[in-house]
């Protein structure tokens, strides 16, 4: 029989024997097997608010201005007081379970009656791009938690730093003051003879130190630099870059393009004709 909800012991909740207290009583434990990315990413569908809480298995639930605490690894749950503990810990199968068999039951809401309408698709807003959701998660995900190339990052990482970057380099220079205010830099054109016809036209704060990367990652270090342009606003330039190399009919992956470097630098000479210009091939 479980302590926290008086229910018997069922294959439903998928109990299992933990240790014996000083009681000579049998404590069972109940694994959800459901990880935290799971538990958020249903949080997210339903439009409920969460907060994860670093260094334990929990997230902070939030609904009707009630907030609740749930251990992902165990479905277990409390109601929770500020200002002082839970008198009483209660237990589910897992997220499903504990939001449509405790967390609704006791705390729905009436839904309004008019729904408010994004105005690009004419449809009432989805959870995910609800303007107030988007900003309230994205604030609170940026403070407490690491995203790189938008995948989550545990904090038990070496280089974990709160905040969403495209690469580990990016963590790593994010440090040195001035990284993320610095617009100039380089928009650069290299190839590779592992992939005949393509080409890479891409931005960076330094176009040399960015070649030795891709080099790193092939074993024939075969990449070269055609082309580089010194730019004011990389990023800006970059998209310029981008926009007209994206011609029809021209393969394109990415920052990869299908067409032969001669002709990729003739239309890059032309839109940045007063660039300090670096031609290495």
């Amino acid at each position: 029989m479980s302590e926290a909800t008086g229910q018997k012991h069922t294959e439903e909740y998928r109990w299992t024997y933990a240790r014996t207290n000083s009681k000579g009583e049998k404590i069972y434990r109940h694994d959800t097997n459901q990880t935290v990315e799971f538990v958020m990413d249903y949080l997210d569908s339903r439009g409920i608010e969460y907060e994860l809480k670093q260094g334990a298995s929990m997230l902070w639930v939030y609904n009707n201005d009630k907030a609740y605490s749930y251990y992902y690894t165990t479905g277990r749950w409390a109601p929770y007081k500020i200002g002082s503990l839970p008198k009483m810990h209660f237990s589910s199968k897992g997220i499903m379970d504990f939001v449509e068999r405790f967390l609704t039951k006791y705390d729905k809401k009436e839904e309004p009656e008019q729904k408010r309408i994004n105005p690009r698709t004419g449809k009432p807003y989805y959870y995910k791009d609800n303007p107030d959701k988007c900003k309230a998660r994205a604030a609170r995900n940026s403070l407490t938690n690491m995203y790189v190339d938008g995948k989550y990052v545990s904090k038990s990482h070496p280089l974990y730093k709160a905040g969403k970057y495209s690469g580990f380099s990016d963590v790593a220079f994010s440090s040195l003051e001035g990284y993320g205010k610095s617009k100039a830099g380089y928009i650069y054109i290299m190839h590779s003879a592992s992939f005949p016809g393509w080409i890479k036209v891409g931005m960076a704060m330094d176009a040399e130190d960015r070649i030795k990367q891709f080099q790193t990652g092939s074993p024939y270090r075969d990449y070269e630099l055609i082309k580089s342009y010194k730019v004011e606003d990389r990023r800006e330039a970059e998209a310029m870059a981008h926009k007209e190399l994206s011609a029809k009919g021209v393969g394109r992956k990415g920052e990869w393009f299908y067409m032969s470097h001669p002709v990729a630098t003739d239309k890059l000479d032309k839109i940045f004709p007063e660039a300090h210009q670096f031609e290495l091939f």
